[in-house]
């Protein structure tokens, strides 16, 4: 039985649901889920506004500082494990005011006391803000990475093909892939007569 213009798949040239080289019926714009795992775009007017909002933020806490990691190291502070400490000096030093050096002026105890549990109200929400920017910017980091790895092994197989251009090519591209590039083996030489 002679078959003119079928596939082995059984798919006809002239049928319309076929399309040569390009994607298969009901997975366009579809990638492999783990070669693409985000698939967005900010909104240049959107990406303005996050950044005034962010701004805004700044503007409406302008005493906040940032300290050198190293100048962190030795600060002593009031960890998760002193639970109630707030609660049981600011009792003890306002019931014993004699007792509280006089150097400690109390005004500033109670002060920065509300500043920490005011911004301990903000920055949760915030680290969950700066976390998901972070693992979204990560998302988006696998698929390059993979998309370029991808080009990538696909030049060094045009290279081993004798492709025009790819030698010049890999060499570009070599250097953010160090390990992946051995040196081919020399063929053995074939023994004389």
């Amino acid at each position: 039985m002679e078959r003119v213009g079928v596939f082995d798949s059984g798919d006809c040239f002239d049928d319309p649901n076929v399309v040569y080289d390009g994607p298969l019926s009901g997975t366009e714009g579809r990638t492999m889920s783990n070669d693409n795992l985000i698939s967005q775009e900010i909104a240049p007017a959107d990406k303005t506004a996050a950044k005034q909002k962010t701004e805004d933020i700044w503007a409406l806490l302008p005493f906040l500082v940032n300290i050198p990691a190293e100048d962190k190291k030795g600060f002593p502070v009031i960890a998760k494990g002193r639970a109630g400490m707030d609660e049981d000096f600011i009792t003890q030093m306002t019931q014993r005011p004699e007792l509280v050096p006089g150097f400690v002026n109390m005004t500033e105890v109670n002060k920065d006391l509300k500043l920490r549990r005011d911004l301990e109200d903000i920055l949760p929400r915030l680290e969950q803000l700066v976390e998901a920017i972070k693992d979204t910017t990560a998302l988006a980091n696998h698929d390059n990475y993979l998309a370029y790895l991808a080009f990538y092994n696909n030049v060094k197989a045009a290279q081993q093909r004798g492709v025009p251009g790819a030698d010049a090519l890999l060499a570009t591209l070599a250097k953010y892939f160090p390990g992946g590039r051995r040196k081919a083996t020399p063929a053995p030489t074939p023994p004389t007569p």
